[in-house]
């Protein structure tokens, strides 16, 4: 019969730690490092799709004007349907 293994959390936020119990004694197994934190407010994202056209030899359906023009097309669509 296999054995349940239970993680409890002490702390909160930051200090927050995940514990492994086993046979009554805690293994810490989980622990925040910050190091990993996204910061919350990004200035600039900017795609690149050469990686993707270049070794998966992809091919776009759409070009932006396209895409904005089937995009107004169905908010339109979706607008007079709600009328």
């Amino acid at each position: 019969m296999t054995a349940l293994l239970k993680i409890i959390w002490i702390g909160k936020g930051i200090n927050e730690k995940g514990y492994l119990v086993k046979n009554k004694k805690k293994e810490l197994v989980v622990q925040i490092d910050k190091t990993y934190y996204r910061p919350l407010e990004i200035d600039y994202l900017k795609g690149d799709p050469r990686k993707a056209l270049k070794i998966f030899k992809y091919k776009n359906k759409y070009n932006l004007k396209d895409l904005v023009k089937d995009m107004m097309d169905s908010d339109i669509s979706l607008a007079q349907k709600n009328i």
